[in-house]
């Protein structure tokens, strides 16, 4: 029995099978040939389509695999007996064990006391549900090695497809970023200076406790106000200009007036910095209250001006005083002399001293 193709007059193909038997005389001599033809056309074109089926199936399992190891994520499946069924490389990587020791075992025989994880607990709401589930939270390797992980779980005919990923170095810069937020909080609204946070457009977006306690608002109060509201009008008037440079130049220093709720004035010195605050650019002004410099200017001012005013007098006393009068220092120098000795000399008071 053979099997035998055949075109057909219309280049049409036949496959048959062709079985022969020779039929012989009583002599033993050949007689005549009996040839049996069988059309298996249908069979054969069958057995085709079933070989470049599983030829295709090679092919994307092929693929399905290159692709499953050229995913930077770890992938696994676990049937509904809890049997590892697929991992990937990057699963093994994940894990530190290889996949003879993953595939065919039992996920609490890989991981002793998994069943009391968030993880598990994800799994098996997946594999009872038939919903897909998402878990973040650390977990301890066999090896002792302590990590953050994110698996998406997904439902499988088999029982859940998972697909992780370490995410420790993620959460470590989440946890270094809340600190460092902790830390600017703290700072912020311990500050004894009054610390506000402006955008571009003026509007106060936040400010510390020292701020509203220092103007007599309540903190929702001055987060409706704007720098216009708080400078005296003199200095109100520059708000835009001062904004403006600040927003080029990226810094400014400078003193204005804030007016409390209350209606009195507070000196105050400013110091603004261009930052970035919730992914935007505003304006970081750190306020001081210069009262009492401002008081002790005033009164050094007072001062001296009393002082000049005295000395005036003085000066005026000693000229009219019918004596030569003077003072000098321990070189023999005049330090101040009266006019009726500048006469005496044929000179000015300001050439002898």
């Amino acid at each position: 029995m053979m099997e035998k193709r055949y075109i057909r007059k219309d280049k049409s193909i036949v496959w048959v099978n062709l079985t022969g038997s020779l039929v012989r005389k009583p002599s033993g001599k050949p007689n005549y040939f009996i040839a049996v033809v069988e059309n298996i056309t249908e069979r054969k074109l069958a057995a085709q389509k079933v070989e470049e089926s599983e030829k295709r199936y090679k092919n994307l399992a092929n693929q399905y695999k290159m692709l499953l190891e050229s995913i930077a994520d770890a992938i696994y499946a676990l049937n509904k007996d809890w049997e590892y069924i697929l991992v990937n490389k990057n699963a093994e990587k994940i894990v530190g064990m290889s996949i003879n020791q993953l595939l065919g075992h039992k996920i609490f025989d890989v991981f002793p006391g998994i069943e009391n994880t968030p993880f598990f607990k994800a799994y098996n709401t997946v594999m009872s549900t038939r919903k897909a589930d998402r878990v973040v939270d650390s977990f301890i390797l066999p090896n002792g090695h302590m990590g953050y992980y994110e698996v998406s779980i997904y439902p499988i005919e088999e029982g859940i497809l998972c697909i992780g990923k370490n995410v420790s170095e993620e959460k470590e810069i989440e946890r270094k970023l809340v600190e460092s937020e902790e830390k600017f909080r703290t700072l912020f609204n311990n500050a004894n200076d009054a610390i506000f946070i402006i955008d571009l457009e003026g509007s106060i977006i936040e400010c510390n406790q020292t701020a509203y306690e220092r103007l007599g608002y309540t903190k929702n109060e001055l987060l409706q106000m704007t720098p216009f509201d708080l400078d005296t009008k003199k200095y109100a008037e520059k708000v835009s200009q001062r904004i403006n440079t600040v927003h080029q130049l990226g810094e400014l220093f400078y003193e204005v007036e804030h007016v409390r709720k209350n209606g009195t004035i507070i000196p105050v010195e400013i110091n603004s910095k261009l930052i970035i605050f919730n992914g935007k650019s505003a304006i970081l002004s750190v306020a001081r209250d210069i009262t009492e410099r401002k008081k002790a200017e005033s009164e050094k001012e007072e001062s001296e001006k009393k002082l000049r005013t005295l000395n005036n007098e003085m000066e005026m006393i000693l000229d009219y005083l019918p004596g030569l009068i003077f003072y000098k220092d321990a070189s023999n120098k005049f330090l101040r002399v009266n006019k009726y000795l500048a006469d005496a000399h044929n000179m000015t008071k300001e050439e002898l001293s």
